[in-house]
């Protein structure tokens, strides 16, 4: 006797409590959270596919395209906070990353470097750290104590080791600097342009 799982068609709604809860793929291909699932849709053919959330996860907090449009990272809520990246070609995990070093259950915001190679993550409520990974080798290069909750962090376009966050209106640059480490300086420059 065999059993056959039900495997859903549709999937309706949006998680408007995810944060950048919508990314447009290409012209035809829209990527977004619904319930504990992200949903693959396609306007042109009106289909869709699902990737769901991890088992272990109590709920998605945040999403990013990489800005290849090849990948996607998915933050979820956790004993320990995770982030999963998936190939959009396949729609198969390639990572999943757990760090202790967020300080917190979730992470609150995700971004990816312009080369791809990098992936900032805001840690939640509790410490607030700021965690770079290089995501592919799943190490992480960088964590940053934050002394309260910083918004989206951006990389600057054309130089990856530079993260921006806009936090009470001042703009913080977060520079790499040639020992690995970060410095975390105040910026009177202006943010780069996306």
């Amino acid at each position: 006797m065999s059993l056959s799982a039900l495997l859903p068609k549709y999937l309706f709604g949006l998680r408007k409590d995810v944060k950048d809860n919508v990314h447009y793929v290409d012209d035809v291909t829209i990527v977004y959270p619904a319930g504990h699932n992200i949903v693959i849709y396609w306007t042109d053919s009106k289909t869709q596919k699902f990737v769901p959330g991890n088992l272990e996860s109590e709920d998605i907090t945040a999403i990013t395209l990489s800005p290849n449009k090849r990948f996607l990272a998915m933050a979820e809520r956790a004993e320990k906070g995770m982030i999963t990246i998936f190939d959009l070609q396949t729609l198969k995990r390639r990572k999943v990353l757990v760090s202790v070093d967020t300080g917190s259950k979730e992470i609150v915001s995700l971004a990816f470097s312009p080369d791809t190679k990098l992936l900032a993550a805001q840690g939640g409520p509790g410490e607030w750290n700021l965690v770079v990974w290089s995501w592919e080798k799943a190490k992480q290069v960088a964590v940053i104590k934050a002394s309260n909750q910083m918004s989206s962090p951006i990389h600057q376009p054309g130089n990856c080791k530079r993260l921006w966050d806009s936090q009470r209106g001042r703009q913080h640059c977060l520079q790499m600097l040639p020992t690995g480490g970060w410095s975390n300086e105040a910026a009177a420059q202006r943010p780069p342009q996306a």
